[in-house]
């Protein structure tokens, strides 16, 4: 553990912002891949050209191999290094990270896989809990629950980024009222 004192945050998980803190902090989603894409599908297409079915390859076929699996790691290592800074970054600042328990395995099958496997939330999740103490609560209803009085609706987040309580009112950045959520449940579990 790198934090001494008793500082607890919670964490709201995104793709616009790739983490929501309910100190108010937004951590911008580097998109990593997305940066590397255009030169990617350009190598990759020389490549393919240079595949020839049913015969031995190339030297420049296995020349090219080299390049795109160049360009493949330094996307890992980027990202690792991002996730690696941020999970010192919260280790360092907090003694107790909460966080939703996300099944990230099974939403990678839904329209957003892509920009979930970009942003590596399983793997930054695992690099948290063995640098800090984590406290996982249930993802259900946080981002619909509103953080002033309580009251859960799923009229209350319409938008992606805009949340508006239909009972008292509250308008607010709908990650930072659900990273507010996430920080009252890991207390209430605690205190349990």
């Amino acid at each position: 553990v790198y934090c001494t004192n008793e500082n607890q945050v919670g964490i709201d998980m995104g793709i616009k912002y790739f983490a929501t803190t309910s100190d108010g902090e937004f951590i911008d989603n580097p998109k990593f891949l997305n940066r590397q894409l255009r030169k990617l599908k350009t190598e990759q297409r020389k490549l393919s050209r240079k595949f020839k079915k049913g015969e031995q390859q190339s030297k420049n076929f296995h020349k090219q191999v080299k390049v795109v699996a160049r360009l493949h790691k330094k996307v890992v290592n980027a990202r690792k290094d991002f996730l690696h800074k941020q999970s010192t970054y919260f280790a360092s600042n907090y003694s107790t990270v909460v966080h939703e328990d996300l099944k990230v395995s099974d939403m990678v099958q839904s329209k957003y896989s892509k920009h979930i496997s970009d942003v590596s939330w399983g793997t930054f999740l695992a690099m948290l809990s063995y640098k800090t103490n984590v406290i996982k609560v249930d993802p259900a209803y946080t981002s619909q629950t509103c953080s002033c009085c309580g009251y859960v609706d799923k009229d209350n987040r319409k938008t992606q980024d805009k949340f508006k309580c239909v009972s008292c009112g509250h308008k607010e950045n709908a990650d930072f009222n659900a990273a507010k959520n996430i920080l009252k449940l890991g207390a209430s579990s605690v205190n349990v």
